[in-house]
């Protein structure tokens, strides 16, 4: 069966979650096709991620402006990868997927990636229009089911919706073995965004390093590129941070594995999520997390679980006296096998796509 993959050009979740449907697929069951379609060009790890993989793949541009909607062109890629199957990444494309499958017979499914507090008009007429039209529509979580159905209370949601977990590659993303050092080093990996909230983790730093609580041992790492990065860089300079207080901008899968195996502890400040990809990754890497007590994190486990830390997002005092906790090795080496446990127990890409082949089987 031929499934066609349908994903955000740019930076996102997107990425590792289709690699980790592409890799878990061991005994080639799928052949494998991927789309890429956005505003930002294709990120160079993808294409290199097709290469590796022999997935043919295209990439559509989409071209700014709210009038601008996809139409000949998604069609057309889809007749060009003639799949049995869609999966459609970005809701937004739903019409011409639909129509594709309508004319050609095939199935359609949709995946819900954004946070319903940030969905736009746009995004929200896509999910609508994606459960009178796909075959299914799939929530990361049974608390991302439960408020869509709040949101759309005049639709029987029930059988229109599936509940399938992201998985991560085991494999790839594990620990090292233990290092002794005497620096501590903390890191978030994430889009500089409005919606995340680097800036709290920031102020953390700048406030323990300014009243002597952090030292010349301590280091921030933040991976990632966006709108927001260049006013944080500055106002790390401004504070004479540049020695303590990192920024490595875009990482490809290697170079983001590399970035996780040198942190001691990793932290992840965000104001909407909808299944944190980030702190997966971490987590399999055998790395305490401190994350903000917010949906997407705080219902990564099961209730109940207190693997993560979970912090209000307000907080900043409280953020930094967690962290400084954790320079305590016993805890950190306590959590770590903790968290690499839970990884392993909830987050496999092998049982998430048995969970996606069964669904486009039936």
């Amino acid at each position: 069966m031929k499934v066609v993959q349908v994903l955000y050009s740019g930076l996102g979740g997107h990425g590792s979650v289709v690699s980790s449907l592409v890799q878990a697929d061991t005994k080639g069951d799928w052949e494998h096709g991927l789309i890429f379609y956005g505003v930002e060009k294709l990120l160079p790890a993808y294409q290199e991620f097709c290469l590796s993989y022999r997935v043919p793949y295209l990439y559509i541009q989409k071209k700014k402006g709210i009038f601008r909607l996809p139409g000949k062109e998604v069609y057309r890629a889809f007749a060009s990868l003639q799949p049995d199957a869609i999966i459609l990444h970005s809701p937004t494309l739903i019409l011409p997927a639909w129509l594709y499958c309508l004319r050609h017979r095939k199935k359609l499914f949709v995946v819900e990636h954004t946070p319903h507090a940030i969905k736009g008009r746009a995004e929200r007429i896509a999910t609508l229009l994606s459960l009178l039209l796909a075959r299914k529509v799939v929530c990361l979580s049974e608390n991302y089911r439960k408020e869509l159905q709040k949101r759309i209370p005049f639709l029987n949601l029930s059988k229109r919706i599936t509940v399938i977990r992201n998985g991560i590659d085991l494999n790839r993303f594990n620990p090292l073995p233990v290092r002794e050092r005497q620096e501590f080093h903390i890191g978030m990996a994430g889009r500089f965004s409005s919606q995340k909230n680097q800036g709290l983790i920031l102020e953390a730093a700048m406030a323990g390093f300014a009243d002597g609580r952090l030292d010349k041992q301590v280091h921030f790492h933040f991976a990632g590129e966006g709108e927001t990065l260049d006013r944080l860089k500055q106002l790390s300079e401004e504070k004479g941070l540049e020695s303590q207080v990192h920024f490595h901008g875009l990482l490809g899968e290697m170079e983001l594995l590399a970035f996780f195996r040198q942190l001691d502890l990793y932290v992840h400040a965000s104001f909407a999520e909808t299944m944190c990809t980030s702190v997966m990754q971490a987590m399999a890497c055998g790395l305490p997390v401190i994350g903000s007590d917010i949906p997407g994190i705080n219902d990564l486990l099961p209730a109940g679980d207190n693997t993560i830390t979970l912090l209000p997002n307000n907080q900043v005092e409280t953020w930094l006296k967690q962290m400084l906790s954790y320079r305590d090795r016993t805890l950190r080496d306590r959590k770590a096998a903790q968290v690499r446990q839970a990884a392993g127990q909830y987050f496999s890409a092998e049982e998430t796509f048995a969970i996606y082949s069964q669904l486009i089987a039936s």
